[in-house]
């Protein structure tokens, strides 16, 4: 069985997903969404999914942590990332920076170094919907556009400065390129065209003024079964303790520069699934890749193995056994 646990507001990326509906995911792909996961007492041997850890509040985190070491006790499932160990957005772009892989870094908004490199742009720390602003070219702009989304309503911590980084070729295209990690398997899957730093679909903007289609398809072919960049996935998903989603990054400037591991991605999206030859070049290898790989953490022999384990308490439950666990532990008595 497979078990992928995901927050409510993320679980329409594989409900009803024409990616798990085949034989060998039919019935052993079960989405799980947090708080039910925190009350199922039986599961059944196999691999469990700790999904849209970018989207857990710090009380679900805290309970899906303690989910996780009462079924890493069982030895009988596997379990793909960790819901605090695993590197939220901030952390794993700061790592990445740190070990030299990428060129950018990110800052938190209330710190302003004064070694950040202008442009810049705002993007959030949670959310998957791109960049909240265009490129920033000075503080007093970024001030200025951190003050309208707060104003709007945007919470200062869910905010993220990102360093702009120059990918684009000669002939301004911008590259945006995928590859999964899902357990042991890692393969390199999209590569999307634009005309704009901001790729989100296969062809964005006016890139097809710029390059040929034929050229294009090409290249997302001999990217698509190639293995080049898959030593980058393995690298980055180490370094960000994941072990399940997807990657991606921007091919350009002779090096990649990585902006993302989603561990929610969309599987399938049938609207880039019509898009001219990538219909018959490039969707159907994807689509076998991911559903190969989804098959491969299901283990038919641990079937037979059942799990029983405790539901994880409340939160408020849990913040006052913790509380008192630190009083006991400093010799201080109880609150009154």
């Amino acid at each position: 069985m497979i078990y992928y646990l995901v927050t409510k507001p993320g679980d329409h990326t594989f409900r009803n997903n024409p990616i798990i509906d085949e034989p060998r995911l039919r019935d052993r792909f079960k989405i799980v969404i947090y708080q039910d996961a925190f009350e199922q007492r039986r599961w059944r041997g196999g691999t469990v999914v700790f999904s849209d850890i970018d989207r857990l509040p710090a009380a679900a985190a805290m309970r899906a942590a303690i989910l996780h070491e009462r079924l890493a006790q069982s030895g009988a499932i596997r379990l793909l990332n960790h819901p605090t160990r695993s590197c939220r957005r901030f952390g794993f772009l700061r790592r990445l920076k740190r070990a030299g892989i990428n060129r950018h870094d990110v800052f938190r908004v209330d710190e302003l170094p004064t070694s950040m490199s202008f442009p810049v742009f705002l993007r959030s720390e949670t959310e998957h919907d791109g960049a909240y602003t265009e490129l920033l070219h000075d503080e007093a702009t970024l001030n200025r556009e951190i003050d309208r989304l707060v104003g709007q309503g945007t919470l200062p911590q869910n905010l993220l400065i990102s360093e702009y980084c120059h990918t684009a070729d000669a002939d301004g295209v911008w590259r945006k390129a995928t590859g999964y990690h899902i357990g042991d398997t890692v393969f390199q899957r999209y590569l999307f065209f634009g005309d704009h730093w901001q790729v989100k679909q296969p062809r964005t903007g006016n890139v097809a003024a710029i390059r040929d289609e034929a050229a294009m398809l090409d290249e997302e072919e001999a990217y698509a079964t190639g293995d080049t960049y898959v030593p980058l996935i393995r690298e980055a998903a180490r370094i960000g303790e994941f072990g399940f989603g997807r990657l991606d990054f921007d091919i350009g400037g002779g090096r990649p520069e990585i902006w993302e591991f989603n561990t929610n991605p969309v599987p399938a999206v049938a609207g880039f699934s019509a898009q001219g030859g990538r219909s018959t070049r490039i969707i159907p290898r994807g689509w076998q890749q991911l559903r190969d790989a989804l098959a491969l953490l299901d283990d038919e022999a641990a079937h037979a193995v059942t799990v029983e384990i405790e539901p994880v308490a409340r939160y408020e439950d849990l913040y006052r056994d913790m509380l008192n666990d630190v009083r006991e532990r400093a010799n201080l008595p109880p609150p009154e």
